[in-house]
């Protein structure tokens, strides 16, 4: 028993020590961190995800004609939005949905863009061989990847008038409903 006693007496002495050891590199290593946290924070106003609520960002876009266009413009009548990138699989079925939803007068073809990051010719390419029956556009610059995250493809975000972002889905399969659809455009 009493080597019981002299065993639990020492492990307490052993974590005193250590306690008065690491004390201080715990404090040191929280207020470094804190520190770090506030230096790496981005500038929100430049870097923020595309999520519902926020603002849709203003920035110039190149049509597959070659034209540059501002997205401020773009939006101004409400848009649904679609970030595609021709390597993905689930872009293909996007392109096809909304085809079908123009064809079928659910949505009217002004109010579906498509942007990608190719080059306008490739784009055009691109829009000819899916036969998109809505506009396609080039954010050649990559503005949308470098300032706002936009990095899984396809991205579908519907923006009022007011330039707000009312959803955004990555998923193909996601039913529209075109009076809730039509509410958010004109909101």
């Amino acid at each position: 028993m009493t080597k019981l006693i002299i065993a639990i007496a020492i492990l307490a002495a052993a974590g005193m020590v250590y306690w008065f050891v690491a004390k201080d590199k715990l404090e040191n290593y929280y207020e470094d961190s804190d520190n770090a946290t506030l230096q790496q924070l981005p500038n929100t106003s430049e870097k923020y995800r595309l999520l519902i609520g926020k603002k849709f960002p203003t920035t110039q876009l190149v049509s597959i004609e070659g034209n540059l266009v501002s997205t401020s413009e773009l939006v101004a009548s409400g848009k649904v939005i679609l970030f595609l990138d021709p390597g993905c699989n689930s872009c293909e079925g996007m392109i096809d949905k909304w085809i079908d939803l123009v064809e079928r007068h659910t949505v009217n073809a002004e109010e579906v863009i498509g942007i990608t990051n190719m080059l306008p010719a490739d784009a055009a390419l691109y829009h000819q061989e899916r036969r998109m029956n809505f506009r396609l556009y080039c954010d050649t610059a990559r503005y949308f990847f470098n300032n706002h995250e936009v990095t899984d493809f396809p991205l579908q975000l519907v923006v009022g008038r007011s330039g707000t972002i009312h959803e955004h889905t990555y998923d193909v399969g996601r039913q529209i409903f075109p009076d809730q659809l039509n509410r958010w455009l004109q909101n």
